[in-house]
């Protein structure tokens, strides 16, 4: 059964709503429950009340639009994904839309079992996509908590290096790696080196009396001594002969030059068996159980005293029957010493079935005298609840006779450790796996680590080895280079960046349009560790933008079109009243009506021009481009100088008519004696302040200059400066104006846009 999908639909039209709502019932969507909401204005409160998977939300309503409540609920940083479907298709309410973190936009169509098949289509992966960030999210989170608060002391290792060493000593023929050291002893510090500590959790700082990570990694070379290198030769065999785990007692030293035993278990994690990359190792401090070892042969009366107080386990078996045991198996097992020491009472029921043939075998050759190694089982208690521990045992003399010695460390939180971090781990990875989008982990130099199936897929690789390793720059085009140098600082200033553009090749040597969002990983220290990328190919929605803009170019041609033909006819009644004048008083109406037409026709062809979209292809010399614009539209009476200005990346055309609507709305409105072009720098932006001392603009007009159809005459449509607005905005600027003793308008470009010398 599909898990439930809550939608808050939002649209001002109530009967569109109850339609959405029908069609999902019989499109058999019952997995999304639709909670519908007229009034846009309502919106934040509901999101207090309810708990919703995803917003569709209409573009035009009263008192608020799709995009003002689109911005809002991103100012307060509410992710909760967005789907924009109107009947509005415009390409700039697209771009806005999309610009503002929208995660989907949608127009509507006359079509409604098509549209709400889409739209249904949309929300399921929208939904989807967030559940899967979500997951992983949480996922690396667990991760980290498991392995920072375990009770053991857990190593993550790298032997990656190692291993590739390996494969060159195979490829080689060397087939035995112990024969190998033996004869090449100082091969064995250049693989200590070639291993990659990544990190450690507390418990290993408390184990080696570290203050902090620092202190650790700095005092790292003095924990081993030569015989824990003589141990870490047979860790390197086991490795190469191809072993996933191995365990061993490993001598070394505190930070404070106290000498310590351990017992060292290493663990590659699945999915890592070929790389060695990911390597848990385990260390438990068996310094004391040594301790108690030496102290047992010394005195049977000091080892009952240190036997008592020890943390582990311990026992001595006489001919087949417990005749010792510490309080800590009591606690531990659920029986009384007196239940142990009973002749009926038999040893092997503390031994899980699974491991008893081992235990047998050992007890075997401890009879013959033979010493065995360490050995990991499980015990059951007395409620048959299992215990995982690691048993040593020992021939020594008790009361004049051989006996074993056992000594057991409950390792049963360690081991649940480690299966919980390995579960995890294969989540984290399936999770990346199944993300729709490309998901690229570099370091901070842009160096891959490692890619999803969807990488290797959108850069049209065989495998992930073939991505892994390079740089990401090499899969980004040279022109973009700048740009992404720029956008990896921001990065690693602010944390994140969302949606940034960029050309990138394929392995064939395509190139196709991708948006990409990148964010800091940091380690538990606070400190950025490496970079996540998330990938989209956007070759569709490129193609869709480019069908947009030739329409839109079109509709402009036919404006342009009929307005010639219009004007013609404009023309020929323009004549014939002429004629009219000697006999008609009135044909001064005429001619009022014609010119205003006129007028009418071009502030028409003037929006429809405005409204194509901009192509930011042009690198303009503001210099040239505003005393060319002020020639015309400056009249010689009025002063005009300006600062030294940059070039900048724009719309020529464009740019021009912003700068010319502004000239004559100050000539016209302001009748200033001076008009000037101030350049402002701040950490972001470079501003361009356009400021005249004319008249000054009152509060109540300065609220609704950029309105469309706002004008202070009669006559005029009132369509200058919503222009002016709408170029600088398709831009991706933004444009404000403040009128005190001078009226300033000020442009807001981003400083990577400019290219100052």
């Amino acid at each position: 059964m599909e898990e439930v999908i809550n939608v808050l639909h939002v649209d001002d039209e109530s009967t569109f709503l109850q339609l959405t709502q029908d069609y999902m019932k019989v499109l058999g969507a019952d997995e999304l429950k639709v909670h519908s909401l007229s009034d846009p204005l309502k919106v934040i409160n509901e999101l207090r009340e309810n708990t919703f998977d995803v917003i569709v939300t209409d573009y035009q309503m009263p008192n608020m639009d799709g995009l003002e409540l689109l911005g809002k609920l991103r100012d307060q940083k509410n992710d909760i994904p967005v789907i924009i479907f109107t009947g509005r298709g415009r390409e700039e309410v697209a771009i806005n839309a999309l610009n503002l973190g929208a995660n989907y936009y949608i127009e509507k169509s006359w079509d409604p079992k098509s549209q709400f098949g889409e739209l249904r289509h949309v929300i399921r992966q929208v939904v989807k996509h967030k559940r899967i960030e979500k997951a992983l999210s949480e996922s690396e989170e667990r991760y980290h908590i498991i392995f920072d608060e375990s009770p053991i002391s857990l190593w993550e290792e790298d032997f990656s290096a190692v291993k590739r060493y390996f494969d060159q000593l195979k490829a080689q023929g060397i087939e035995d790696l112990r024969q190998y050291l033996d004869h090449h002893p100082d091969e064995i510090a250049n693989l200590t080196q070639m291993v990659n500590i990544v990190d450690v959790n507390n418990t290993t700082l408390k184990l080696y009396n570290a203050k902090d990570k620092v202190e650790f990694f700095e005092g790292l070379a003095s924990f081993f001594d030569e015989a824990a290198t003589v141990l870490f030769k047979e860790e390197l065999v086991a490795l190469f002969d191809g072993k996933t785990v191995y365990q061993n007692e490993f001598p070394g030293y505190k930070l404070t030059g106290e000498k310590i035993d351990v017992i060292v278990r290493l663990s590659v994690l699945s999915g890592y068996e070929e790389t060695l990359e990911k390597v848990i190792v385990s260390v438990i401090d068996i310094t004391q159980l040594k301790q108690a070892q030496k102290t047992l042969q010394e005195s049977e009366q000091k080892f009952r005293s240190l036997a008592e107080k020890s943390p582990n386990m311990i026992f001595i078996n006489k001919k087949g029957h417990v005749v010792y045991t510490n309080r800590k198996s009591e606690e531990s097992l659920g029986y009384t010493r007196e239940e142990f020491y009973s002749p009926d009472f038999d040893f092997l029921c503390l031994i899980s079935p699974d491991h008893k043939e081992s235990i047998v075998t050992n007890f075997r050759k401890h009879l013959a005298g033979e010493e065995v190694e360490s050995i990991e089982y499980d015990l059951i208690t007395k409620d048959e609840k299992r215990i995982s521990g690691i048993l040593t045992t020992k021939i020594i003399n008790f009361e004049g006779e051989k006996a074993i010695l056992g000594i057991v460390t409950d390792i049963t939180h360690q081991k649940k450790a480690q299966e919980e971090l390995k579960i995890s781990e294969e989540r984290y990875r399936r999770l990346i796996e199944l993300s729709p989008d490309a998901i690229i982990l570099s370091d901070l130099e842009s160096k891959i680590l490692m890619v999803n199936e969807q990488a290797v897929k959108i850069f049209g690789a065989k495998r992930e080895e073939e991505l892994v390793g390079k740089n990401v720059f090499d899969f980004i085009v040279s022109e973009d280079h700048d740009r992404a140098v720029i956008n990896l600082r921001k990065t690693l200033d602010e944390g994140s960046i969302r949606n940034i553009e960029y050309s990138m090749i394929k392995n064939d040597g395509s190139i196709f349009p991708t948006e990409l969002s990148i964010a800091i990983i940091f380690d538990k220290d606070g400190d950025p560790s490496s970079l996540l990328g998330v990938l989209r190919d956007i070759s569709e929605r490129k193609k869709a933008e480019m069908t947009l803009r030739r329409q839109k170019e079109e509709l402009s041609e036919f404006a342009h079109f009929i307005a010639h033909d219009i004007s013609n006819c404009l023309t020929t009644i323009e004549g014939y009243t002429s004629l009219l004048d000697a006999d008609y008083d009135e044909t001064h109406i005429i001619s009022h009506q014609v010119d205003y037409m006129k007028s009418l026709l071009t502030r028409s062809l003037t929006l429809a021009d405005a409204g194509l979209a901009v192509s930011k292809d042009d690198d303009v010399d503001l210099n040239f481009l505003v005393e060319r614009v002020a020639e015309t539209s400056i009249p010689k009476n009025i002063t005009f100088y300006h600062d030294n200005l940059p070039t900048v990346l724009c719309d020529q055309e464009r740019l021009a008519q912003v700068f010319r609507n502004i000239f004559e709305n100050a000539v016209i409105h302001g009748k200033p004696n001076e008009i000037m072009i101030r350049l402002i720098t701040s950490t972001k932006y470079q501003q361009i302040l356009i400021i005249n001392d004319g008249l000054p603009i009152p509060p109540e007009v300065q609220k609704k200059i950029f309105d469309y159809g706002f004008s202070t005459q009669t006559e005029s449509m009132g369509l200058g400066l919503t222009i002016v607005r709408k170029i600088i905005e398709a831009h991706g600027w933004f444009i404000t104006v403040e009128s005190d003793i001078n009226t300033s308008f000020q442009i807001s470009i981003p400083l990577h846009e400019m290219m100052i010398d």
